[in-house]
Parts: structure tokens; sequence; C-alpha cells
């Protein structure tokens, strides 16, 4: 099959877990994206709740395993920033704000593929 445009590779997906795997797969992944939308964005000055930072680390990870390189490399990026800040900058919540761009964007994806 022919990834086209997606922001994460189903083949890639298939090739780990066979053609009778994707769907569970892609289901559990879709889970975590939308536990992720559904945390409240953090305010700037606001401490950085612990919740947020596992829930980026879990999404980089499983990320990296469906081939989203873009949404893991963000989430890599916002977690090193989670990392070095106690406190929400404007910089974090601008990563965020891209973070949660792109899961909404694959959420939709995800389920189109699953549709399919």
């Amino acid at each position: 099959m022919v990834d086209k445009d997606y922001l994460f590779s189903p083949s890639e997906v298939i090739k780990l877990v066979g053609e009778e795997g994707v769907s569970e797969l892609l289901g559990e992944y879709q889970i975590l994206l939308r536990q992720h939308l559904a945390l409240p964005l953090p305010s700037i000055g606001e401490e950085i709740a612990e919740t947020f930072f596992r829930s980026v680390h879990s999404l980089k990870s499983s990320s990296q395993f469906i081939g989203a390189s873009v949404l893991a490399d963000l989430c890599l990026k916002l977690e090193t920033e989670c990392k070095q800040n106690e406190f929400c900058s404007g910089s974090l919540l601008s990563l965020s704000l891209q973070v949660r761009k792109y899961a909404k964007e694959l959420d939709g994806q995800v389920t189109d593929y699953l549709s399919m």
C-alpha cells in the first residue's frame, strides 16, 4: 500500500504488526491522541503539569512507532522544553499548539485510513 500524503506510515505499521494488527494498533494510537487533545493547554507562567509531560512523552514514542515523524519530532522538542522549564513559556505554548494541530490532523487521517 502506498503511504500517499499521510502524516504517518501505514506501510511501517503493517511491517510491524501485519495487516491483521493495523486496526487495533491505530485504534489504540487514536485513543492516545484524543487523550492528549483533551488535556488543557498550559498557560504562560503556569507550572507544567506532570500529566501533560507524560502525555507528550507517550505521544512522542507512539508516533515514532507508527512513522509519524513530524509529530514525534515536535513532541521531542516539547518534551525537552518541558524538562528545561518548570513553568510554561511562550515557546512551550507555541510548541504545544503545533503538537495539537498535527495531532488533530493525524487523528483525522487515521480515521480516514481505518474507514477504507
